[in-house]
């Protein structure tokens, strides 16, 4: 009799993990556009990118074709919070574009005492300028909220004047330290 209420425990406690709701996976994003082209030219080229510095992690990106002006590649995670690198790789018919303060902000934050960028060096330093922060930075810890990276880069208002390049995060909790 005993080893059958046992073996009945057994039986019901793997019942009542097995039908324990799933977790739901974070998604996280990188989005580049492109916004106030003069006629003639286009973004196509330009690539976002994120990755997770899990060992072996995949790089996720995308990159704006044809007449598009912008492209969001994205990745689902099981487990929270993730330390993600994130970069966009500009053609080199584009000027280095300037940053604008708030992207300078969150390029430099951190540097000299966070976890290096995972996604740093994937893009083609022969014809693309690669941007990127210095540091990963860490998503938040609810599974249920999204983090997303975006990258805007403006066409000046005349051709003398470079292209600016704005960034805006959310669903982050900040770089990702040491």
């Amino acid at each position: 009799m005993r080893k059958a209420l046992g073996l009945s425990a057994a039986i019901t406690a793997t019942l009542i993990v097995a039908f324990q709701p799933a977790k739901a996976d974070q998604l996280v994003t990188a989005t580049v556009e492109a916004s106030g082209l003069p006629t003639g030219i286009t973004a196509r080229g330009m690539v976002a990118v994120t990755r997770t510095s899990d060992l072996g992690a995949e790089y996720i990106y995308c990159e704006i074709q044809g007449s598009n002006s912008s492209c969001t590649a994205s990745n689902s995670n099981t487990t929270t919070p993730k330390n993600i690198g994130n970069v966009v790789c500009i053609p080199k018919n584009f000027n280095p574009p300037v940053l604008t303060t708030t992207c300078s902000d969150m390029i430099n934050d951190g540097q000299g005492e966070c976890q290096t960028n995972s996604a740093a060096g994937i893009c083609n330093s022969n014809i693309e300028h690669e941007i990127k922060p210095v540091c990963n930075y860490r998503t938040e810890n609810n599974s249920g909220t999204s983090a997303s990276w975006t990258w805007q880069l403006t066409a000046p208002a005349s051709q003398s004047t470079a292209f600016t390049l704005d960034c805006k995060k959310s669903g982050y909790q900040g770089y990702t330290q040491n």
